[in-house]
């Protein structure tokens, strides 16, 4: 009996090497890659509240490709990786009667003409994005991750 467990103690060091090599590497390469990803998009979103803070103190500019792309590159600077517009802004109308809700519903990319007592409404639509590339390349999955972002908000 004594032999046979001298013998033993050498497969549980065999199978811990097996367990870590095959499971608990892999795992903790992927939770890697999946910090940088989470990480991003946490700075995404940083960086379209910066995009709807420049729209409601610039409501006149929040259009402008050339004074967006600007904002975003500042409030971008340090992300992992590079953030840019997906496609221009787009403003939208709409009276405020129409509205249910505090997002646009039906809205028309000409002003409409909305009674005075019915304030015509603008709304702006940001959309960003971000390709992520993994420091832990894993094999059967891309190196890199694209990741969208967008959002509309009301400048008056």
């Amino acid at each position: 009996m004594i032999n046979r467990l001298a013998g033993d103690r050498g497969s549980v060091s065999v199978e811990l090497a097996l367990v870590s090599a095959l499971f608990l590497l892999p795992l903790t390469l992927g939770s890697i890659d999946m910090l940088y990803v989470l990480t991003q998009r946490f700075q995404m979103h940083r960086a379209l509240q910066s995009l709807y803070f420049y729209a409601w103190s610039n409501p006149t500019n929040a259009a402008n490709n050339a004074d967006v792309s600007s904002a975003l590159a500042t409030a971008a600077q340090n992300t992992i990786a590079n953030v840019t517009l997906a496609s221009q802004p787009t403003t939208s109308y709409d009276c405020a009667s129409n509205q249910q809700s505090s997002s646009p519903s039906a809205t028309t990319t000409t002003q409409p003409t909305c009674s005075t007592s019915d304030p015509l409404q603008t709304f702006v639509t940001y959309s960003i994005t971000a390709t992520v590339n993994l420091p832990v390349p894993i094999p059967g999955f891309a190196s890199h991750y694209p990741l969208n972002l967008s959002g509309t908000i009301q400048v008056s």
